[in-house]
């Protein structure tokens, strides 16, 4: 992560040439600031929102992923607008990921929310959220953070 942002900072430090062409040229430097920097992380890092199967969302996740052999994952959830309260966010642990399966634990007062997932051919996560004795299948895709 560390790296990531440096590559960043780098990059921005750079003198824009004065050439009328800026706004242009930071822009370009940015975009590949960010590719560069997102090509140190793993395939997990980013946004994704966990949905039923008819799409309605039931948790945004943003996940942190330093690329590696075996990188620890870190992860925090929301749930949407109209559901948050008091316990409306948390961390989540990321319990020995694979390339095909995921398995991840919420830390929510009074709740046990464990959900496990397969990895589709299409990028998505499909699986089950367990939340106190009650199963729900879910798709885990990427999404808005």
């Amino acid at each position: 992560m560390k790296r990531a942002l440096a590559v960043i900072l780098l990059a921005l430090s750079a003198p824009v040439e004065a050439s009328g062409q800026e706004g242009p040229l930071l822009d370009q430097r940015i975009a590949s600031s960010s590719a560069a920097a997102q090509a140190l992380q793993g395939d997990l890092d980013g946004a994704w929102q966990l949905t039923d199967l008819a799409g309605h969302p039931l948790f945004s996740f943003e996940i942190v992923d330093p690329a590696g052999p075996r990188p620890r994952l870190e992860a925090a959830w929301r749930l949407p607008m109209a559901q948050a309260a008091v316990d409306g966010s948390g961390t989540a642990d990321i319990v020995q990921p694979t390339p095909t399966t995921l398995r991840i634990n919420l830390a929510r007062p009074g709740r046990s929310v464990r959900i496990d997932l397969s990895r589709s051919r299409e990028g998505t996560w499909t699986g089950r959220l367990n939340e106190d004795g009650q199963a729900l299948r879910v798709v885990l895709h990427r999404g808005p953070s």
